[in-house]
């Protein structure tokens, strides 16, 4: 997918505020690309709120100081928000082309452990976004 000016030069801002930790600028790229700067704009600050919610959620389970009561009460509604985003950012996808549908269908939409782990990777991309968004409002100004 060729992607335009407008969304390399968002990119580089995301970029450089998160001191270079995006860790698939070229996935990020699409959505912004094919969602953000689009029609389904609104759909994109959902899916980065719910994936911003997420990533709290992995927060406290990577928290070695947490007790295990508090992260298995939060594993349940964990799975219920990771599928919701899951089908979210799927249904997202339903407009790209066809070489970008399969695409983003084999690297996170499979039921396999690397597919896990790509969303999970996703999730703080795009969380990333929401903390640059919040920050710097004037970039939702599309």
């Amino acid at each position: 997918m060729i992607i335009s000016e407008k969304t390399r030069e968002l990119l580089f801002e995301i970029r450089e505020y998160s001191e270079n930790t995006l860790s698939d600028f070229n996935d990020v790229s699409v959505l912004i690309e094919n969602v953000f700067y689009s029609e389904d704009t609104q759909k994109f600050l959902d899916l980065i709120f719910k994936a911003k919610f997420l990533n709290g959620m992995l927060t406290i389970f990577a928290d070695d100081s947490k007790e295990q009561s508090t992260k298995e009460k939060i594993s349940d509604e964990f799975q219920v928000q990771l599928t919701g985003f899951i089908n979210e950012f799927k249904s997202l996808t339903e407009k790209f082309t066809q070489q970008d549908k399969d695409f983003f269908n084999r690297k996170y939409f499979q039921l396999t452990p690397d597919s896990l782990g790509n969303n999970i990777k996703l999730v703080k991309d795009l969380t990333i976004c929401k903390n640059f968004f919040l920050d710097k409002p004037e970039f939702l100004k599309n």
